[in-house]
Protein backbone atom coordinates (compact mmCIF):
# COMPACT_ATOMS: atom_id res chain seq x y z
CA UNK A 1 0.00 0.00 0.00
CA UNK A 2 2.79 2.69 0.71
CA UNK A 3 4.44 1.71 -3.10
CA UNK A 4 0.77 2.77 -4.43
CA UNK A 5 0.49 5.66 -2.44
CA UNK A 6 3.80 7.46 -2.89
CA UNK A 7 4.14 6.07 -6.90
CA UNK A 8 0.45 7.99 -6.94
CA UNK A 9 2.38 11.31 -5.88
CA UNK A 10 3.62 12.27 -9.28
CA UNK A 11 0.35 11.92 -10.99
CA UNK A 12 -1.43 14.50 -8.20
CA UNK A 13 -0.88 17.36 -10.08
CA UNK A 14 -2.22 15.49 -13.35
CA UNK A 15 -5.36 14.78 -11.40
CA UNK A 16 -5.89 18.51 -9.87
CA UNK A 17 -5.89 19.53 -13.59
CA UNK A 18 -8.70 18.38 -13.84
CA UNK A 19 -9.86 20.67 -10.62
CA UNK A 20 -8.09 23.50 -11.02
CA UNK A 21 -6.67 25.47 -14.37
CA UNK A 22 -2.92 24.26 -14.39
CA UNK A 23 -0.79 24.86 -17.78
CA UNK A 24 0.57 21.22 -19.49
CA UNK A 25 4.14 22.68 -18.45
CA UNK A 26 3.58 23.30 -15.16
CA UNK A 27 1.88 19.92 -14.59
CA UNK A 28 4.88 18.60 -15.49
CA UNK A 29 7.20 20.60 -12.92
CA UNK A 30 5.12 20.21 -10.21
CA UNK A 31 5.05 16.53 -10.59
CA UNK A 32 9.07 16.94 -10.83
CA UNK A 33 8.78 18.66 -7.47
CA UNK A 34 6.11 16.41 -6.05
CA UNK A 35 8.23 13.46 -6.84
CA UNK A 36 11.81 15.17 -5.15
CA UNK A 37 9.66 16.15 -1.87
CA UNK A 38 8.33 12.72 -1.86
CA UNK A 39 11.76 10.70 -2.20
CA UNK A 40 13.11 12.76 0.22
CA UNK A 41 10.45 12.22 2.51
CA UNK A 42 10.96 8.47 1.69
CA UNK A 43 14.71 8.70 2.33
CA UNK A 44 14.36 10.22 5.88
CA UNK A 45 11.79 7.64 6.93
CA UNK A 46 14.60 5.21 5.78
CA UNK A 47 17.10 6.53 7.45
CA UNK A 48 15.18 6.58 10.75
CA UNK A 49 14.15 3.15 10.63
CA UNK A 50 17.60 2.06 9.98
CA UNK A 51 19.13 4.47 12.47
CA UNK A 52 21.54 5.71 9.89
CA UNK A 53 22.62 9.70 8.47
CA UNK A 54 19.89 11.46 7.34
CA UNK A 55 21.53 13.28 4.95
CA UNK A 56 22.68 9.69 3.55
CA UNK A 57 19.02 8.20 3.94
CA UNK A 58 18.20 11.03 1.37
CA UNK A 59 21.26 10.97 -1.25
CA UNK A 60 20.34 7.18 -1.17
CA UNK A 61 16.59 7.41 -2.26
CA UNK A 62 17.24 10.15 -4.21
CA UNK A 63 19.66 9.85 -6.40
CA UNK A 64 18.40 5.93 -7.83
CA UNK A 65 14.67 7.15 -7.77
CA UNK A 66 16.09 10.64 -10.05
CA UNK A 67 18.11 8.39 -12.29
CA UNK A 68 14.95 6.08 -12.16
CA UNK A 69 12.67 8.69 -13.43
CA UNK A 70 15.05 10.36 -15.52
CA UNK A 71 15.35 6.98 -17.51
CA UNK A 72 11.83 6.62 -17.59
CA UNK A 73 11.11 10.10 -19.06
CA UNK A 74 13.56 9.49 -21.74
CA UNK A 75 12.42 5.92 -22.52
CA UNK A 76 8.56 7.26 -22.52
CA UNK A 77 10.12 10.05 -24.88
CA UNK A 78 11.33 7.70 -27.32
CA UNK A 79 8.53 5.68 -27.15
CA UNK A 80 6.04 7.86 -27.93
CA UNK A 81 8.66 9.37 -31.37
CA UNK A 82 8.41 5.72 -32.17
CA UNK A 83 4.22 5.22 -31.76
CA UNK A 84 3.86 8.77 -33.58
CA UNK A 85 6.23 7.45 -36.75
CA UNK A 86 3.82 5.11 -37.57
Amino acid sequence: MPFVIVGFIPLISYVLAYVVDIANADMFWLSCLMTFIALIVVGLLKSFVAETSKLRGIINTVAPGGIAALIAYYVGAMLEGIIQAF
